[in-house]
């Protein structure tokens, strides 16, 4: 028997900008970046008193790249995003099924099947099916309700049938 399960989405920044966080930061250079930083925070913190005013410049600079402006840059990008993206303006419908997941909006419509997406993750409540290496639909946690729970488990079933998870 197939189930198939329906929802709407409207996008907010939060939920871009979640899904911007976790897609830099779970990755090895969102890792280097965060260590480099805190590595820079440190030996400017231990060596504060021998350096010279341009090296504390550069390590505080460093300091706060990954860890302050990064962030602030990615919740800029995040606004972008949903403000300007005509796309966002108003809700998507998702329907998961066996067949795959379908996005409509108005009078478009389209099916993506489970041998086209590459892997899921959940961050934060939310739940991110990517479609490709940099493109995922975004399933915020508040806009799921109830259905939360068996969106989770029909994405584990499907991916398990193919080898994605």
């Amino acid at each position: 028997m197939e189930q198939t399960i329906e929802f709407d989405v409207k996008m907010k920044v939060k939920d871009m900008y979640q899904f911007l966080l976790y897609h830099t930061y779970s990755r090895f250079s969102g890792w280097f970046g965060v260590i480099l930083s805190l590595w820079a925070i440190v030996m400017l913190v231990m060596n504060y008193e021998t350096y010279d005013d341009q090296r504390k410049l550069i390590l505080f600079v460093i300091g706060l790249l990954f860890t302050i402006v990064n962030p602030i840059m990615l919740l800029s990008k995040a606004h972008q995003q949903v403000v300007l993206n005509p796309v966002y303006k108003k809700p998507l419908h998702y329907k998961i099924s066996d067949a795959g997941i379908t996005i409509a909006q108005e009078d478009q419509e389209q099916t993506m099947e489970w041998n086209q997406m590459y892997q899921y993750h959940e961050f934060c409540g939310s739940i991110f099916v990517y479609t490709s290496k940099i493109h995922a639909f975004i399933f915020p946690a508040k806009q799921m309700g109830e259905q939360k729970g068996a969106i989770k488990q029909c994405l584990m079933e499907h991916f398990q049938k193919t080898d994605k998870a």
